[in-house]
């Protein structure tokens, strides 16, 4: 039986959501080779079942598949040493998969803000390219010093603190950064290009 699209987008964004309890209460009740399968599992049914895959992987095939494959390798070790240090080692991981991501795109425009903001306005004057260009430096600047953090938890801190950090401060920054951007851009940018216009 196949199962209706809104139905799957709906899982898909409930396992978003749930990944930050999955830290914070698995690490608790699970080993180490179980919370490894959770996250590989996790990462097969976003990249191979649920729907809204296809359309970004046509765009960004290099950088999805990367993600993937780093995120599997990891969960995979995880898994097989049953080493909860490896398995703490996973959000360094993934914020490393996207700094590089985000960062190969400075070199091969578009950057990945631009390409962002052309899904939703495909045509952009060059000041907002230089725009998304910058944030698009601002992310990777915050995902290489949010990979340092959650290496640092990961080896020298205790569990508690680290599945506080990589399961809720580190989305918490996430937000902040993306309401400041926002903030920045309506109160900022766009009066300013208005005005040049």
């Amino acid at each position: 039986m196949r199962i209706p699209t809104a139905s799957l987008i709906l899982l898909r964004a409930a396992l978003w959501l749930l990944y930050p309890v999955l830290i914070l209460v698995g690490m608790r009740y699970l080993s180490p080779r179980y919370m490894g399968l959770t996250f590989l599992s996790m990462a097969c049914l976003h990249r191979f079942v649920l729907p809204g895959s296809s359309g970004l992987l046509k765009r960004f095939s290099t950088g999805d598949w990367l993600a993937f494959a780093a995120v599997a390798a990891s969960s995979s070790l995880a898994a097989l040493s049953d080493n909860e240090t490896v398995l703490r080692c996973h959000p360094a991981v993934v914020n490393l998969v996207l700094l590089t991501v985000f960062a190969s795109t400075l070199r091969k425009p578009p950057s990945m803000i631009e390409r962002f903001a052309r899904l939703s306005q495909p045509e952009l004057t060059p000041a907002a390219i230089d725009y998304t260009r910058n944030v698009t430096w601002i992310w990777c600047v915050f995902l290489a010093l949010n990979a340092a953090v959650a290496l640092y938890t990961a080896f020298w801190t205790s569990r508690e603190t680290w599945a506080l950090y990589n399961g809720g401060l580190a989305y918490g920054l996430v937000g902040l950064l993306m309401a400041g951007e926002f903030i920045w851009r309506r109160v900022f940018v766009l009066p300013r290009a208005e005005r040049a216009s």
